[in-house]
């Protein structure tokens, strides 16, 4: 059955896999190990971490490529890719920390799920940062894990999951070249996911349609250091109608991604239910489109 598979249907079941037996490997265990390999590297020749790092990455992007085609089941490609449902989790008990009044150990949540730290803790900046996260996880770990599976099958979808991880190895603050030219793939790679990110939470949301084109149709904001994922951010702060960003974290103050109420513990409950008709439009699309191309090839064949 699964050599019958067109491609977007592997990718829909994969989703749908994901859905129901996901399992949530750790992605600071992930870049860990990475890293390790590259500082490694770098002390027995004396090189730069970053660029030792970076070559990892490379070589880890590569062998994906190489043994994406291995696995012959673009639906377990798939799942396996999508398969960290850490923020879903983690978002869900930072709400319900948020709810019962538990600040400080909401923040703690969502400060290890992000990587960021906050310079002031309140339930609006604590609510905020989970909001931004889980958008931004829509696009990362959702809408461009598919995207590039359909375009280059299990080896693009290989290829993106390791090449992602560049930023994680080498980071975009040690000034070289090399992690700059990596941080600059990595934005090429998610310019496309998350300007159809957006496009999601418009048909997921479409009361606030409107207003979550006129945030993409603005753009990100300018001194962003992820733009790509600002943009889904924008959107998501549209179409649940609260203030994103704005924030000061341990590089500064964030540029404010979307005007509206102060968000509460509700919103990032209503945040997550967005993330998940979002995933649910991806897949009936991606079945939806399937199933018209069967409907012309069997039309064709028989004319």
């Amino acid at each position: 059955m699964a050599g019958s598979l067109s491609r977007s249907e592997g990718i829909a079941l994969g989703l749908i896999l994901n859905r129901v037996f996901g399992s949530v490997p750790s992605r600071s265990d992930i870049a860990a190990t990475f890293r390790g390999w590259g500082n490694k590297a770098a002390d027995k020749v004396g090189a730069d971490p970053a660029w030792t790092g970076a070559f990892a990455a490379v070589a880890g992007t590569g062998a994906a490529v190489a043994m994406g085609p291995a696995l012959r089941s673009m639906a377990v490609a798939t799942a396996a890719a999508t398969a960290d449902q850490s923020t879903q989790r983690e978002g869900r008990l930072a709400g319900q920390q948020l709810a019962i009044g538990d600040v400080q150990a909401a923040a703690r949540t969502v400060e290890e799920l992000s990587g960021r730290s906050l310079v002031e803790v309140t339930p609006g900046s604590v609510a905020r940062l989970a909001i931004e996260t889980i958008a931004s996880d829509t696009v990362t770990n959702l809408v461009a894990p598919a995207l590039w599976a359909g375009v280059g099958g299990a080896a693009g979808l290989g290829g993106y999951k390791l090449a992602r991880r560049a930023d994680f190895l080498v980071g975009r603050s040690s000034g070289a070249e090399g992690p700059a030219l990596i941080s600059q793939i990595d934005d090429v790679a998610l310019w496309l996911p998350a300007r159809l990110a957006a496009l999601l939470v418009a048909v997921a949301k479409p009361t606030k349609a409107s207003a979550v084109l006129s945030a993409v149709r603005q753009g990100p904001p300018a001194g962003h250091p992820s733009p790509n994922l600002a943009l889904a951010q924008a959107a998501f702060g549209a179409a649940l109608g609260v203030q994103l960003g704005g924030d000061m974290d341990q590089t500064g103050v964030e540029p404010v991604l979307s005007l509206g109420a102060e968000p509460g513990s509700q919103d990032v409950d209503h945040a997550l239910q967005l993330a998940d008709r979002m995933e649910l439009l991806l897949t009936g699309g991606l079945l939806s489109a399937s199933a018209l191309r069967r409907v012309r090839n069997a039309r064709s064949a028989k004319e």
